[in-house]
C-alpha cells in the first residue's frame, strides 16, 4: 500500500532527540516515538485519506492512459 521508506528517524529539531517521523505529499509528520507509532499513523493517514477521497489532485479509479472526453 505504501512505501516503508516514507517512515525515518531524525533528530527532532525542537527536542535534540531522535524520533520517528512519516512523509507525505502534504508534508512530514510526526514526532513519533517509535518506527511502530509512526507506522501505525500513516497507515492511519492512509486510510482517512482513501475515506474521505483525498487523492492529492489524482482521479482514483480512472485508467489515466485513456483520454477523458467531458
Amino acid at each position: 500500500m505504501f512505501e516503508h521508506s516514507r517512515v525515518f528517524i531524525n533528530r527532532n529539531n525542537q527536542t535534540g532527540h531522535m524520533q520517528w517521523f512519516y512523509e507525505t505529499r502534504e508534508g512530514v509528520m510526526g514526532p513519533f516515538d517509535s518506527k511502530q507509532l509512526a507506522l501505525e499513523a500513516l497507515e492511519r493517514h492512509v486510510k482517512y485519506a482513501k475515506e474521505h477521497h483525498l487523492d492529492g489532485g489524482r482521479v482514483l479509479g480512472l485508467d489515466n492512459s485513456k483520454e477523458l472526453k467531458l
